[in-house]
Parts: C-alpha cells; structure tokens; sequence
C-alpha cells in the first residue's frame, strides 16, 4: 500500500469510493452524515474535489493499482468551522477522510492519520484537526482512540458537527526533552 498525491486523473475513482462509502453509511442509519445524493451527481462536491486536486492537498492510499482510501491535508480551515471556532496558525485539517468499505478494520484509517501525523511534524503544524457529523458516536470515539480530543461542536444549516483536534506529537517529544 501506498499513500501518494491524488492527480486529476483519479477524479472519478475518488467520487465512486465516496459514493460506495455513502451507501455503507446510509445502510448504516447515517444517512445524515454525507446525505443521499451520490458524489458523482453533485457538482459542489465535484468542484470541492477539483479545488483539492488542483491545490496538491489530495491524497489517496492504493492498493494493487486501485484507490482504496483517501485524505485531503491542508492549512485552511474548513469554511463551515470558521463562525464557531478560533482557527490557530501551525494547524493542519483533515478532511475527505474515507476509506473503501470493503477495507474496513484493516487498519488504513489509523495508518493514515499516523501519516498525517508525519506530515504535521515535517510542515512544523502544532496540531491537526478534523470534523464529523455529531451523529455517528462509533465515528466520535475513533477519532478519540486515535488520541484525537473534541473541541466543541458547530451547526451547518441542520447538520450538526464536531470538531477535533490533536497536538502533533513531535511537539510532545520536545517538551519531555
């Protein structure tokens, strides 16, 4: 397996593994975590997609050739968090954090968040933060096994979120010094 840039070229295969991820979610009863239009028929997800494509901050883990998980990693604060929450400078967030149904409990979502994890320490990012609607407690308590702590929670239109955040552990290390 290997974590690398998402390019333009893997567009459709980022929505298709969005869309399977989905519909696990709403057999899952989380229908209102992503809603029920699929990715691939939703062009604001599409220009969202483009948008991290095109700014380098996609990337996606593979498998034998195919996308089997995916992450975007940048120093913007997502704008939906911005009215809630101070945004602090040496901060990463994650977002477009899925992975392939097929490949659950195999690990891949803490192997990329430890990835990120390096990514925070190589930029010098003090910690990282992510979000996820408020309604999926199984959701809530791995970020909180991945040492990840709530911050607080927001309101999108009627979506209910919550944010995370964790100091990068390179920071942790120093202070032990």
């Amino acid at each position: 397996m290997k974590i690398e840039k998402a390019i333009e070229h893997d567009l459709n295969e980022i929505l298709t593994l969005f869309n399977k991820t989905q519909s696990w979610l709403i057999e899952q009863g989380y229908e209102a975590q992503w809603g029920i239009r699929p990715f691939t028929e939703n062009p604001g997800q599409i220009e969202r997609f483009k948008h991290w494509l095109a700014h380098g901050t996609f990337y996606v883990l593979r498998h034998e050739g195919s996308i089997v998980s995916t992450l975007v990693i940048g120093d913007q604060a997502p704008a939906y968090t911005l009215a809630a929450f101070t945004h602090p400078p040496q901060t990463l967030y994650l977002e477009a954090f899925a992975t392939n149904p097929a490949y659950r409990g195999k690990g891949i979502g803490k192997m990329l968040l430890q990835w990120a994890e390096q990514e925070a320490e190589g930029k010098k990012a003090e910690r990282l933060r992510l979000d996820c609607w408020a309604g999926n407690h199984a959701l809530r308590k791995y970020y909180q096994s991945a040492g990840f702590q709530e911050v607080g929670e927001f309101q999108v239109h009627t979506w209910p979120g919550v944010l995370f955040e964790k100091q990068a552990d390179w920071l942790k290390r120093e202070s032990d010094r």
